[in-house]
């Protein structure tokens, strides 16, 4: 894939830096739209999104309230970033002429708890908190858009690592400090198990599934489907 012209949503987060570079080393422009940066984007700006939508070829949207904890303190917020945003911008990516491909960035959390300690995409899901709650209605507006025609694929992100921009009371980050300060590991839910994902293999992923996606517009391939990352 190259030549193509993305929008990324959350541009600035831990992510969204590591995909950009991908996609600007494999020759694709890229619209950053993210609070944070110099020239920010709010994706609840329903004008500014369906212009954004209307110049682009594709976009990853991976911005949101990307933490439980913040979605329980903030319910009305989560909802209006997670879902309602989401939501026109899949209806501006329809509504443009470009028709462009969307990859949603959703979670681990729309599983909810499981029996085993494998899941595959297909299972039946059971999200419990806000924030899984969120991203799983959010991934049905994904599902509706795609019956509609637009070409799109959810990742499911898994307690991603490894990045400098990370968040320094996450676990990782955390213990990684403390090590280096000689402090206590404090480890609290020890009977919960997660599986972590570096940066590294999770911006590649995203990438992959975006170069699926720029196909089947120059193929007619088809539909995507969910892809875990």
């Amino acid at each position: 894939m190259h030549d193509e012209y993305i929008l990324v949503t959350g541009s600035h987060g831990l992510v969204g830096k590591a995909v950009i570079e991908g996609l600007l080393r494999t020759g694709n422009r890229v619209l950053c739209a993210d609070l944070r940066s110099n020239t920010p984007l709010d994706i609840c700006d329903r004008e500014k999104v369906e212009a954004a939508a209307g110049q682009v070829t594709g976009i990853i949207h991976l911005a949101a309230v990307s933490r439980v904890i913040e979605a329980e303190r903030h319910p009305a917020l989560c909802q209006s970033v997670n879902v309602d945003a989401t939501r026109h911008i899949l209806q501006s990516a329809l509504k443009s002429k470009l028709k462009p491909w969307v990859i949603y960035a959703s979670s681990r959390e729309v599983y909810g708890p499981q029996p085993g300690k494998l899941v595959h995409e297909d299972i039946s899901l059971a999200p419990i908190n806000i924030y899984g709650r969120a991203k799983f209605e959010a991934e049905n507006l994904v599902a509706s858009a795609r019956g509609a025609g637009l070409r799109t694929a959810v990742v499911r992100f898994s307690s991603v690592y490894g990045a400098l921009n990370d968040h320094a009371d996450r676990v990782v980050p955390a213990f990684v400090g403390a090590a280096v300060r000689g402090g206590t590991l404090r480890i609290d839910g020890s009977s919960c198990a997660f599986d972590f994902t570096h940066i590294d293999d999770v911006a590649p992923g995203v990438i992959a599934v975006a170069n699926q996606l720029a196909l089947m517009r120059e193929h007619h391939l088809g539909k995507m489907e969910h892809v875990d990352a």
